[in-house]
């Protein structure tokens, strides 16, 4: 599954927009684009996220829910 680095500290209402939108382009790397293709994939049937974040809201998995769509 793509992981964001080092910057993704999704934790904090105010920078998670900030967040959000570099994981975005993160995602658009190429293995990172593959992967998501995966998941894309994988997510016409039933697919679940898992997060360890305590605000799943504003964590890796809520951008990649908002992708997958």
């Amino acid at each position: 599954m793509p992981r964001p680095t080092s910057y993704a500290s999704g934790t904090d209402t105010i920078r998670y927009d900030e967040f959000a939108r570099r994981y975005r382009e993160e995602l658009q790397q190429p293995e990172r684009a593959q992967a998501l293709e995966q998941l894309k994939k994988l997510a016409k049937g039933k697919l679940t996220l898992l997060t360890a974040t305590k605000q799943a809201e504003i964590s890796q998995a809520a951008v990649l829910a908002d992708i997958l769509k």
